[in-house]
C-alpha cells in the first residue's frame, strides 16, 4: 500500500487498526505518515495511536509522530507512549493531565505506578453517574486493594 494509495482508501487502514494487526515497519510507516498529513481524520487518530501502542517497544520510531499530535490527543499519546517506553515520567504525566477522573487513565495510572488514588476518585465520580458509567465503575472498584481486603474476610463465614 503505497502513499497515494493511502489517500484514495484510508478506510482500509482505519479497519485494519480495528483488528489489531501485528507489528511491521511498513505497516508502521504508512500509520506515520498518516498520522503526520492526518490522512484519516481526527476520528480515525485514536484507533491508530492505540494500534501503535499495542506494538510496544518495537513501535518506539513513532515517538516522534505521537509527540507531534500529543495537544489534540494527549490521553491516548500518553497511552501509547507508557505502552512502548513503559512508566517513564512523561507517559505519567500526560495521562495525569489528559485523563482528569476518566476510569480508563486511572486505571493505566495504578498499573503504571501503583496509584490507586485516581482510580478511587474515578469510581466515586462514575457511580453518582448512570448506566454503563456506573457499571464499568463497579467492575473498576473490585480491583482496588481496601475492596479486595475485605473478600477474605467477607468470604470466611460462608
Amino acid at each position: 500500500m503505497g502513499h497515494r494509495h493511502q489517500r484514495q482508501r484510508p478506510s482500509a487502514l482505519s479497519a485494519l487498526a480495528a483488528k489489531r494487526p501485528p507489528f511491521s515497519e511498513a505497516l508502521l510507516d504508512e500509520i506515520r505518515a498518516c498520522l503526520r498529513g492526518e490522512l484519516l481524520g481526527e476520528r480515525a487518530t485514536p484507533s491508530l495511536i492505540r494500534l501503535i501502542g499495542s506494538w510496544g517497544p518495537a513501535a518506539e520510531a513513532a515517538i516522534p509522530d505521537l509527540l507531534e499530535i500529543l495537544p489534540r490527543h494527549a490521553k491516548w499519546v500518553g497511552f501509547a507512549l507508557a505502552d512502548i517506553a513503559g512508566a517513564t515520567p512523561e507517559a505519567i504525566s500526560l495521562i495525569r493531565q489528559a485523563g482528569g477522573a476518566s476510569l480508563d487513565a486511572a486505571a493505566r495510572l495504578r498499573t503504571l505506578t501503583g496509584d490507586e488514588q485516581p482510580l478511587l476518585a474515578a469510581v466515586e465520580s462514575d457511580l453518582s453517574k448512570s448506566g454503563s458509567d456506573q457499571r464499568q465503575a463497579a467492575e473498576a472498584a473490585r480491583t482496588l486493594t481496601p475492596s479486595r481486603r475485605l473478600i477474605g474476610p467477607l468470604t470466611a463465614g460462608t
